[in-house]
C-alpha cells in the first residue's frame, strides 16, 4: 500500500513538471511546436522538415531543456527527435530530394540514415532505379555489410572475386562523383560556346583537369586494365580516352578545333558516363577501338616514334651523300614502312633524293 502511494506521488510529481523557456527563444519554440502539432500523417517531405525544425530548437536550448521542451510541449522523447534530426544530418540536399521524389517512408529513411556512407549511396541508387525497401529489408542489408567486408579477406576464386567487387564498387562511386562534377562544368562552358562566346582552354582546364585526370586513371583500371584479354567495350574506351584527355590540358586540341571538340566529343563522353546516353557513331563496333577512336590525342607516342623514324631515314640519306655511296637500302625500308603505318600521320615523301644517290653510286662504281 505504501509502495503504491509512493509510486502515485512520484507520478504526480512528474506530471507536475514544468518548463519555462527563455524569453528570447519563445517565438521560435512556439513556431516549431505549432508546426509539429499541425502535422498529420507524415510523408517524406514533412518528416525532413520536422527534422530541420527540431535542429533549430536544439541549437538554442541546453540538452536537458531541449528534452523537457520535447516532452511537455510536443509530447515527444529525445529518441523520437533523434530519429527525425538524423535524416537531415546524414542526407545531403540532393539525397533528400531523391527520398521525397521516391516517397520513401520516414521510418525507412531513419534506418537508411544509420548506415555508413557507401551503403547509403548504394541504397539510394537502388531506390532511384525503382526498388522498394521496407525497414526489415534495409536492416538486413546493413547487418549483412560487415560479413561481406570480412569475406573479401578469403582466398580462392570466390575470395578474389569479392575483393575485386569491393574495389570496383569504391572506384565506381569516386568515378561517378568526379565525372558528374565535370559534366556540370562542361555544360556551362558549352552553353557559352553556343552563345558565340569565346572560351579559353584555361577555363576548361581549371574546371575539370584535376577531376578528369583521376577519373581517367580509375576508368582505365576498371574497363581496360593492363594485360587483360577481355573484350574492350568500344563506347567506354572512347569515353575513357576523351576523359583522360580532359585531364591533360597540354593535349587539348588547337584553338580552331577546341570549341567543336568540347561540344561534339567532351560533352557526349561525360553524358555517356553519367546519364548513359549512347555515343554517336559507335553502335555495333567491336574490337575496332584503335581505328575508330582516332586522333584523340593519345597518339603522341606514335607520332614521336614516327618523327624518330623519319629522322633516321633522313640521316641515312645524308650520310650516303657525304660518303658518296648508296648505303644499305635494306635498312631504309622498315623505317619507311613504320612511318606509313602510324595512324593519322601523312605519308612522308622521301623518294626524291634517291635518283641523285643512285646516280652518285653509279658514278663511284
Amino acid at each position: 500500500m505504501q509502495k503504491t502511494q509512493k509510486a502515485n506521488k512520484a507520478k504526480a510529481s512528474k506530471t507536475a513538471e514544468t518548463f519555462v523557456a527563455p524569453e528570447e527563444h519563445r517565438p521560435l519554440l512556439s513556431e516549431v511546436s505549432g508546426f509539429i502539432a499541425s502535422l498529420g500523417r507524415r510523408d517524406a517531405a514533412e518528416a525532413l522538415e520536422l527534422g530541420r525544425q527540431l535542429i533549430r530548437v536544439k541549437s538554442v536550448l541546453p540538452e536537458k531543456s531541449f528534452g523537457k521542451w520535447l516532452k511537455l510541449e510536443c509530447g515527444m522523447t529525445v529518441r523520437n527527435a533523434w530519429n527525425h534530426t538524423i535524416r537531415v544530418e546524414k542526407f545531403t540536399v540532393e539525397q533528400q530530394e531523391l527520398l521525397i521524389a521516391a516517397a520513401v517512408k520516414p521510418t525507412v529513411m531513419t534506418i537508411i540514415a544509420t548506415a555508413d556512407a557507401p551503403v547509403i549511396t548504394e541504397l539510394l541508387g537502388r531506390i532511384l532505379s525503382g526498388e522498394q525497401f521496407t525497414v526489415s529489408k534495409v536492416k538486413q542489408r546493413i547487418k549483412g555489410d560487415t560479413p561481406a567486408k570480412a569475406a573479401t579477406e578469403g582466398g580462392g576464386a570466390n575470395g578474389l572475386r569479392r575483393a575485386v567487387d569491393a574495389r570496383v564498387k569504391v572506384d565506381l562511386e569516386v568515378i561517378n562523383k568526379l565525372v558528374k562534377r565535370s559534366l556540370k562544368a562542361v555544360e556551362l562552358i558549352v552553353a557559352d560556346i553556343r552563345k558565340g562566346k569565346h572560351v579559353p582552354k584555361t577555363r576548361l582546364a581549371t574546371a575539370v583537369e584535376a577531376d578528369c585526370q583521376k577519373a581517367g586513371i580509375l576508368l582505365s583500371a576498371v574497363i581496360s586494365p593492363r594485360g587483360s584479354d577481355a573484350p574492350l567495350p568500344v563506347e567506354w574506351e572512347k569515353a575513357r580516352q576523351i576523359i583522360s584527355r580532359l585531364g591533360d590540358s597540354p593535349r587539348y586540341p588547337g584553338r580552331e578545333e577546341f570549341h567543336d571538340w568540347v561540344v561534339d566529343a567532351a560533352l557526349p563522353a561525360l553524358r555517356f558516363v553519367v546519364l548513359g546516353e549512347a555515343f554517336p557513331g559507335t553502335a555495333g563496333l567491336i574490337g575496332q577501338v584503335a581505328v575508330d577512336i582516332a586522333d584523340d590525342g593519345e597518339n603522341d607516342t606514335a607520332e614521336h616514334d614516327a618523327d624518330q623514324a623519319t629522322a633516321a631515314v633522313a640521316d641515312g640519306l645524308l650520310n650516303e651523300e657525304i660518303n658518296g655511296g648508296a648505303g644499305d637500302h635494306a635498312k631504309e625500308a622498315p623505317a619507311r614502312t613504320r612511318v606509313a603505318n602510324v595512324p593519322s600521320i601523312a605519308p612522308i615523301e622521301l623518294s626524291a633524293p634517291e635518283p641523285e644517290v643512285q646516280a652518285e653510286s653509279a658514278a663511284n662504281v
